[in-house]
């Protein structure tokens, strides 16, 4: 394990990857579309299986891997959307849109209102 952290250490130096000054919110919702998206894939791919089921190493039938995977990837996208809601994400997103929305209605008016375009009224 601390190899891989060690590797893993030094493939963020040598990227140039800051790891230091991260906003949280922005992890959680990076974190939250990838865990929905492989969710989604792994779904795909169960889909696919003929069987869900085989048997382990003694002869029980357990759940295919792929299956077992598809339903972490589920319970961690629920958990992350959760944290998400907790956190007030929602809200903040919604508050961001409106400022952009009121940032573009802005501009919109900025520009018809400029005489040097010659627009009419009706124009």
């Amino acid at each position: 394990m601390e190899k891989a952290r060690v590797r893993i250490g030094a493939l963020l130096s040598q990227q140039k990857i800051e790891i230091d000054n991260v906003d949280p919110l922005e992890i959680l919702l990076h974190q939250l579309g990838w865990a929905s998206g492989a969710a989604r894939a792994l779904g795909r791919l169960v889909s696919e299986l003929e069987e869900i089921h085989g048997p382990n190493h003694a002869g029980i039938a357990v759940p295919h891997v792929l299956v077992r995977m598809w339903s972490e990837e589920r319970d961690k996208a629920a958990r992350l959307a959760k944290m998400a809601i907790d956190a007030g994400l929602a809200d903040k997103q919604v508050r961001l849109a409106e400022r952009q929305g009121q940032i573009i209605a802005r501009i919109f008016t900025t520009v018809l209102d400029d005489d040097t375009l010659g627009l009419s009224h009706e124009q």
